[in-house]
C-alpha cells in the first residue's frame, strides 16, 4: 500500500502543531481533511494542495457527524486520524469545579474519542491509524497546570487501552509526546478561562492567590505567552508523518530536548522505584536492570 496517497483527517488544523501536520502531509501527497473549530480559520487553508477544511469541533457530535458525512462524500475513505485539538487551563485543582476540570477533558480526551467513534468504520475498512497527541504532560505533573497535565495522562492511558483493542482489526494506535513548541496553547487558554482564573484566585483570598499571580505574570509576558522562543513544531510533524507511513511504527514517540526527556525518564523512574520498594519481595538494582534490558514492546 501506498500510504502517502492515504486520507488523513488532522483535528485542531488551524495552528500550532495541527497546522504544521496538515501542510507536511499535504506537501507528502496525503489527502488531508483538516479540522477547524472557528470558520475564520478555514479559509487559511484554501491556498494548500491536497487540503480539504472542515468546520470541527471535537466537543461537538453533529460536527463529527458533519465531518464523517463530508468524507465519505469524496469517495476515498479515511486511513489515518491525527487527533491534534488541545486545550489547557490553569489553577490549583481543589478549588477547581468539575466544569473547569471537564472543560479541558472533553477537548483533549472526550474530543479525542468522539472523533474515533465516529471514524472508526472507516479506519476499520482501511486498516488505519490512530495518532493521538499527548505531551510530556502525559508523564509528568506541574502545579497550577492540572487539568492539562490529567487529561494527557488519560490521553496515555486511553490510547494503550485502544492499541490493544484496535490491533487485531489491523489499526495501529500511536502517541506523539512533545515537549515545548511554539504553538498557541497558552495563548487559547488565557484568552478562554484568563478572566476566570482571575476573578477566582487574583481578586479573591484563595490561599493559592499568589501562586497562580505568579504564574499569570509569567504566562502573559509576550515572548512566554506566544512561546515564540520554542522551535516551530516542525519536528511533532515529522513524528507524526512516520506513525503514519511507517511500515512498523513505534507505539510511541518523545518529541522533545535531552533535557525534557531526562525530566520524564526521572519521572519514570521514580515511580519504578516507588512501586518496587512497595513490594513484599522488591527486587534488586540488578534485577531492575535486567527487566529493563528484556522488556520491549510488541510488533
Amino acid at each position: 500500500m501506498d500510504r502517502k496517497s492515504q486520507p488523513v483527517l488532522v483535528t485542531g488544523a488551524s495552528s500550532g502543531i495541527g497546522r504544521a501536520t496538515a501542510e507536511r502531509l499535504a506537501s507528502s501527497g496525503h489527502p488531508v481533511f483538516a479540522g477547524a473549530r472557528r470558520e475564520e480559520d478555514l479559509g487559511a487553508f484554501g491556498h494548500l494542495p491536497n487540503v480539504v477544511p472542515l468546520k470541527l469541533d471535537v466537543t461537538r457530535n453533529e460536527d463529527a457527524e458533519r465531518a464523517v458525512a463530508k468524507i465519505r462524500e469524496h469517495g476515498r475513505g479515511l486511513f489515518g486520524l491525527v487527533n491534534c485539538a488541545g486545550l489547557g487551563n490553569a489553577g490549583p485543582i481543589a478549588e477547581m469545579t468539575v466544569e473547569d476540570l471537564h472543560d479541558v477533558m472533553d477537548v483533549n480526551l472526550d474530543g479525542a474519542h468522539r472523533m474515533v467513534h465516529s471514524v472508526f468504520p472507516l479506519l476499520r475498512a482501511a486498516r488505519g491509524r490512530v495518532v493521538n497527541i499527548s505531551s510530556i504532560g502525559g508523564f509528568l505533573v506541574e502545579p497550577m497546570m492540572g487539568p492539562y497535565n490529567i487529561s494527557k495522562h488519560a490521553v496515555e492511558g486511553y490510547s494503550d487501552v485502544l492499541r490493544e483493542e484496535l490491533a487485531p482489526l489491523g489499526i495501529r494506535v500511536v502517541t506523539v509526546s512533545p515537549g515545548s513548541f511554539r504553538t498557541n496553547i497558552f495563548e487559547n487558554g488565557l484568552r478562554r478561562f484568563g478572566g476566570t482564573i482571575r476573578t477566582r484566585w487574583v481578586e479573591s483570598d484563595s490561599v493559592y492567590r499568589e501562586q497562580v499571580l505568579q504564574l499569570l505574570r509569567y504566562l502573559e509576558q509576550p515572548g512566554v505567552r506566544s512561546r515564540a522562543q520554542y522551535p516551530p513544531p516542525t519536528a511533532v510533524a515529522a513524528a507524526i508523518e512516520e506513525a503514519l507511513d511507517a511500515d512498523a511504527p513505534r507505539n510511541r514517540y518523545l518529541v522533545a530536548t535531552s533535557e525534557e526527556a531526562d525530566l520524564v525518564f526521572d519521572r519514570i523512574f521514580l515511580l519504578v522505584h516507588e512501586l518496587n520498594d512497595s513490594r513484599a519481595d522488591p527486587l534488586t538494582p540488578e534485577a531492575l536492570v535486567e527487566r529493563l534490558t528484556k522488556a520491549r514492546p510488541r510488533a
